[in-house]
């Protein structure tokens, strides 16, 4: 199956009081809709979010280069973005896929792990990405996100739990994506064992309330219990 439709490059140029700015622009688009882009910086740089479509990169169109005043280019930027349209998955098991795809694709440079047993080894750890303490915040278990990327991470974690939550809106019955999501978490929080409910709810940021004023909700968590009935 084809993963795009077809995907375009452009150079665009970047009007500075110093001079023009070359940047190179691809865009990927799925059933008529951008998908994906990759914008390559003056400087070598690139936000790299076609790295995953580069092999297939078939039917590539080329469009006449654009110029681009230096005060509108970052609200050129925020138009490649808000034209992406989100994803939507028809299972649990994808959705966690999709996204420890993208945290991988997201973590490159941005978030490091030392991993420590002693004060020296976090110095040299330090040293090795060229950092300070104070440069990072710390998720616990020797993993650190580089500080400058704290609002990219956070814009990260809002796209992504966007992305769930109108997945389940999607499955308006919760024989679908909510039953797999329940099956799943239900599984990686041992309710056969533990019979605690509540542990797959706070994994999921979802209250016995919620679960009982959503009709697709509850049947998807009665659906997904049914196998541990005896």
């Amino acid at each position: 199956m084809k993963k795009f439709d077809n995907a375009s490059t452009q150079i665009i140029f970047v009007e500075y009081p110093e001079g023009l700015s070359v940047m190179h622009l691809t865009k990927v688009y799925k059933d008529n809709h951008l998908v994906d882009y990759e914008l390559i910086y003056a400087d070598g740089t690139s936000d790299e979010f076609c790295e995953k479509w580069n092999s297939d990169f078939i039917d590539c169109e080329n469009l006449s280069p654009i110029t681009i005043k230096a005060d509108y280019f970052k609200e050129f930027e925020n138009g490649l973005k808000g034209a992406i349209k989100m994803t939507t998955y028809n299972t649990y098991q994808e959705y966690k896929n999709a996204r420890k795809e993208a945290f991988e694709k997201f973590s490159q440079g941005k978030i490091i792990y030392i991993i420590a047993f002693s004060e020296n080894d976090f110095k040299e750890g330090l040293k090795k990405y060229n950092v300070t303490e104070k440069d990072l915040i710390s998720f616990g278990g020797g993993c650190f996100l580089i500080k400058q990327y704290k609002k990219d991470y956070e814009e990260y974690i809002k796209q992504q739990n966007d992305i769930l939550n109108k997945s389940i809106a999607a499955d308006t019955k919760g024989n679908g994506f909510i039953k797999s999501m329940f099956a799943y978490e239900l599984a990686n929080n041992e309710y056969r064992y533990t019979e605690n409910l509540k542990a797959t709810l706070d994994s999921l940021s979802l209250s016995y309330e919620q679960i009982e004023n959503n009709a697709a909700l509850k049947n998807g968590l009665n659906l997904a219990l049914k196998r541990y009935e005896y």
